[in-house]
């Protein structure tokens, strides 16, 4: 990553400095933030120079429905510019869970990929701006020498955030046509999957289809019958992507040292520049 991508830590140093205290008179830091809340919409807001964010997720999973951080340091910015592609990830997670103020009691790594997404835009939008450049490639250009990024700005004020509260309304929709077509012995099955051993015995015949139905939501663990098993799964955390991370670069660190290594005879230097580079995207796709 470039440093074209960041904010320098000069620059941050110098908003830091621009940046006016928050002085609270008469009135209790709770009464504060709810005259924020009408005014800025309550996704986040700036309370005692934190930015509280209040996920979409509502403290159903690992983490509470809200967080408080602070903004980055020059360091924490420094610390991004030199990381590599492979503890790039792993570093940004370190520094996140040095600006949580609730880092005594919760851990980053617990966050689920979009709780993360949902902080990082919150700090973005508040202590620096809520205009992003987000730079991508075309798959036209994978195979061309012209690697210049394209461009598109975004403006993270009017990114559209899904409730899973609305997303559990979504998944009755979804499961309502099958609770209306499937037989009282299906039923019955789904009820000891997903009840296991909480009832004894369920009488399908007493049981209300609706009253279930309105008891489907987005919840731990996920379910999964193959054959007379039942696997449980739970939703991907940050940590599980630091841990991805690591297996594949182990299992591919042989190949890209082999690589760097070659130096065979009578090839020259830009040619072997232009084979290596080649090679190495293989391996990157790869992992």
């Amino acid at each position: 990553m470039s440093e074209t991508h960041l904010i320098s830590p000069e620059e941050i140093e110098k908003r830091k400095a621009q940046r006016k205290p928050r002085v609270i008179k008469d009135h209790t830091e709770e009464e504060v933030v709810e005259r924020e809340t009408k005014i800025e919409g309550n996704k986040f807001v700036n309370t005692a120079g934190k930015v509280r964010i209040n996920f979409e997720t509502l403290g159903r999973f690992d983490i509470p429905k809200t967080l408080h951080f602070d903004d980055y340091t020059g360091q924490h910015v420094l610390d991004i510019t030199m990381s590599s592609e492979e503890n790039f990830v792993e570093n940004l997670l370190t520094i996140m869970q040095e600006l949580m103020q609730e880092k005594e009691n919760y851990n980053i790594g617990d966050m689920l990929p979009q709780e993360f997404i949902e902080a990082m835009v919150g700090i973005k939008q508040k202590f620096n701006t809520p205009l992003h450049e987000h730079r991508w490639l075309c798959d036209c250009q994978l195979d061309d020498d012209n690697k210049e990024p394209q461009t598109l700005n975004i403006d993270l004020r009017e990114l559209n955030y899904v409730s899973i509260l609305e997303a559990d309304e979504k998944l009755k929709e979804f499961f309502k046509p099958y609770f209306e077509k499937i037989s009282d012995e299906q039923f019955l099955q789904y009820l000891k999957t997903k009840y296991g051993d909480e009832e004894e015995v369920i009488n399908v015949e007493d049981y209300d289809r609706d009253i279930e139905l309105n008891k489907v939501r987005l919840e731990e663990p996920i379910l999964q019958n193959v054959g007379d098993d039942t696997f449980k799964f739970r939703f991907a955390r940050m940590k599980d992507i630091i841990t991805a991370q690591k297996i594949v670069d182990n299992k591919y660190a042989v190949d890209i040292k082999k690589i760097e290594m070659k130096k065979p005879h009578g090839v020259k230097k830009l040619e072997l520049e232009i084979s290596k580079e080649k090679e190495m995207s293989v391996i990157q796709t790869k992992k």
